[in-house]
């Protein structure tokens, strides 16, 4: 009853309250009571440390529990490839855990090749403890180190620690460029192969490079500053001094010649090694390289009509073209060369449209493009002609660049004939001497206006037996040489049987007169002796008779002689004429 009324003055509500609190109470203590895990944390003694170098490996042990102390605290910490334990000893505290507060704590720590392991310590409550020991890199790279959970017999498991050292090593890397398209058939087209040590540790051990040409290159050369290189074909360089992080070796340089059948696109690539590095992934470099086919360029020159002494203004043209199959890729140059003779010509202007041009010089350069079968805008060069300039001058005008392989056909020549009029002849001897039955000749120099061509020669006023040629027998040229020779004729084959009017005059009367007496002697000698003795005299009779005399002598007469030589024009009628004096000896 009393139960009951106690219920009944409490109220339901109030009891049901008091029943969560009984229910709270029984839980709390549990909650209470219940110790946290021990905590880790871990740090090397350097951030980078180089292959084959050391530092210091610290763990810091914790104990956040205010009143409750941590046995048998343990965790195991496996170290990353790249470091091995540098020395047992090293471990610092002795290998049974030090002091950590004035109460004092003991555990077996074991150091081994690759890990190092807490057994059994004990923590204080509220306390830390530390211990250290030192590893060594073995490779390079960034070291990441991550322990197993701590864990005690109190506080359960607990978390693990990381900690990074970044282990400097060399790292080779390789470049290869090349400048522009080569051509099929170039000659000298060049390679720069680049090293570069892009680790964070200085380059140990000696560097080699290999470089491996495509089909279509042949190396000529292969070289660079402080490098040891290879004769081609072989092409391999090496060096032993070392290089620190971020610093390249001196460029090598390599020389090759294009095959006149090289493909559109060849590929070279070139490997370095060596210098103590690890990473090999990076040390390949490949050169995509472009072939054309080449330019050629080639050049014309003219003027037009005759130049005449004293005249201003006179003009010249000159015309570049491409006359290859691929198009230019470098810088165009021309130069005009004046011709080397006395009193020449006087340049007063040079231009051309896109042409830089350069009048002390004669120069005229361009950049731009030219396409295969195309030519440039012409060059106008405008000259003076001196009043004494020699009758027939050649000017001559160079082009280059252009990228072109073939420069045999870069120059051009334009002989100019000044003068009034439009065919000069002229010998370089004039005064010939010569013995009968032999040969002379002389050297004629021609020249002639535009449209005057094909130009033949003769001869006139040679003496009696001599005869003349011309070597060559005809020109069109401007300017050119022809050699007149002048032919004798002398004794020995130059008799000749007496013609109609040579016989002297008494023969007329002797010879009938002895042949009626042979006649006459002949009839009355009965003697075979005899008759064949007259016979053979009316032959001799008759030889005499036929032959009259001495014959005529035909060998060319010694003295001296004017020798007309006459150059002429067929198309145009226009002549000229030059004298020589031949003297027969």
């Amino acid at each position: 009853m009393k139960v009951f009324h106690l219920f009944s003055q409490i109220g339901c509500r109030r009891f049901l309250a008091y029943l969560i609190l009984l229910a709270l109470f029984s839980v709390l203590p549990a909650a209470v009571w219940a110790q946290s895990p021990p905590t880790i944390s871990k740090a090397f003694g350097a951030a980078n440390v180089p292959v084959n170098g050391s530092t210091t490996l610290t763990f810091t042990i914790t104990n956040p529990n205010p009143a409750t102390d941590l046995t048998n605290v343990s965790f195991t910490d496996n170290l990353p490839a790249g470091l091995i334990i540098a020395n047992p000893d090293s471990l610092t505290p002795d290998p049974v855990l030090g002091d950590c507060d004035s109460t004092g704590t003991t555990g077996v720590i074991t150091p081994a090749t690759t890990s190092i392991s807490l057994s059994g310590g004990q923590i204080p409550a509220n306390a830390t403890c530390t211990f250290s020991i030192d590893v060594f890199a073995i490779s390079g790279g960034d070291q990441v180190n991550t322990t197993d959970p701590i864990s005690s017999t109190e506080g359960g498991t607990g978390g693990t620690a990381t900690a990074t050292v970044t282990v400097d090593v060399s790292d080779l890397t390789i470049a290869k460029t090349h400048t522009g398209t080569f051509q099929q058939g170039q000659p000298g087209a060049t390679y720069t192969i680049t090293v570069t040590n892009s680790g964070s540790a200085t380059t140990t051990n000696p560097v080699t490079v290999t470089d491996t040409l495509p089909a279509g290159l042949t190396a000529s050369a292969i070289g660079g500053v402080g490098w040891t290189c290879s004769t081609p074909p072989t092409l391999q360089c090496s060096r032993a001094d070392a290089i620190d992080p971020g610093v390249s070796f001196s460029d090598l340089t390599v020389t090759v010649n294009v095959a006149a059948n090289a493909p559109p696109s060849v590929t070279n690539s070139a490997t370095v090694s060596g210098g103590g590095e690890v990473n090999t992934s990076n040390d390949t470099a490949t050169d995509v390289t472009a072939i054309g086919p080449a330019p050629d360029l080639t050049i014309t020159k003219s003027h037009s009509g005759s130049f005449t002494p004293g005249q201003t203004g006179a003009t010249y043209t000159l015309t570049v073209s491409n006359v290859g199959s691929g198009a230019t890729n470098a810088t165009v140059t021309v130069t005009d060369t004046l011709p080397n003779v006395p009193n020449t010509l006087v340049p007063t202007a040079i231009s051309g449209t896109g042409w830089t041009c350069t009048l002390a010089t004669l120069t005229c350069t361009r950049s731009d493009v030219l396409a295969a079968a195309a030519s440039y805008p012409a060059i106008t060069l405008v000259v003076n002609v001196p009043g004494n300039i020699a009758p027939t001058v050649t000017n001559t005008a160079t082009v280059s660049g252009g990228g072109e392989i073939n420069t045999a056909n870069d120059t051009a020549s334009d002989p100019t004939h000044i003068g009034t009029s439009p065919l000069i002849i002229s010998a370089q001897t004039v005064n010939l001497q010569v013995s009968r039955g032999k040969s002379v000749f002389t050297v004629l120099n021609v020249d002639a206006s535009s449209g005057v061509a094909p130009i033949t020669f003769a001869c006139s006023g040679l003496p009696a037996g001599a005869s003349c040629s011309f070597t060559p027998p005809s020109g069109s040229a401007l300017s050119f040489q022809v050699t007149m020779i002048i032919n004798t004729t002398g004794a020995g084959g130059a008799w000749t049987f007496p013609g109609p009017g040579d016989i002297p005059g008494l023969y007329p009367i002797l010879m009938p007169v002895f042949g009626v007496m042979m006649f006459l002697s002949w009839r009355r000698s009965k003697k075979l002796q005899v008759r064949l003795a007259f016979a053979l005299g009316l032959l001799l009779l008759l030889a005499v008779a036929g032959c009259g005399g001495g014959g005529n002598d035909t060998r060319t007469p010694i003295g001296t002689f004017p020798v007309t030589v006459t150059a002429t024009s067929p198309s145009t009628g226009a002549s000229s004429s030059t004298t020589v004096n031949l003297t027969v000896l």
